[in-house]
């Protein structure tokens, strides 16, 4: 069993917002890891925001536009504690796999900062090159 996290931030609390940001650390999550595990081998995902974060569920876009259908999926509220960071999405995927491969956390926008030591820079190059490809089919109409 592997388990691989990942976090991220949102520029305000909207419905375009939250599908903006949840996709775009899905996908990187997808592309980090995907020596590791494939889609269909994730079990369960556990889904958590800031209380702050409430104008949708950031796991049904995944459901829905990702094709996460057989996988447990849950959200949950983030403990409120003084000075934590605002805005800010969590995710814990769980997936069938070789524990001996190491899976790669990615922690995108602000939440950056809650673990700056697993965010090498050679791994956020890699990642902005991969979502660029990916603006740029979408813009064009293609589908990645």
């Amino acid at each position: 069993m592997i388990m691989v996290r990942g976090a991220t931030t949102l520029k305000e609390n909207t419905k375009e917002a939250i599908e903006d940001a949840m996709l775009e650390l899905w996908d990187v999550l997808m592309h980090a890891n995907a020596s590791v595990f494939a889609p269909e081998d994730i079990t369960m995902v556990l889904f958590s925001a800031t209380k702050d974060v409430d104008a949708a569920y950031p796991g049904s876009f995944v459901r829905l536009q990702r094709g996460l259908t057989e996988a447990a999926i849950l959200h949950f509220n983030e403990m409120a504690v003084q000075g934590s960071l605002p805005l800010c999405l969590r995710v814990l995927i769980q997936a069938e796999g070789d524990r001996a491969q190491k899976a790669t956390p990615v922690y995108l926008r602000g939440a950056k900062k809650l673990r700056p030591d697993l965010n090498p820079a050679a791994l956020e190059d890699d990642w902005s090159d991969f979502l660029n490809a990916q603006r740029a089919a979408q813009a064009e109409g293609v589908g990645f």
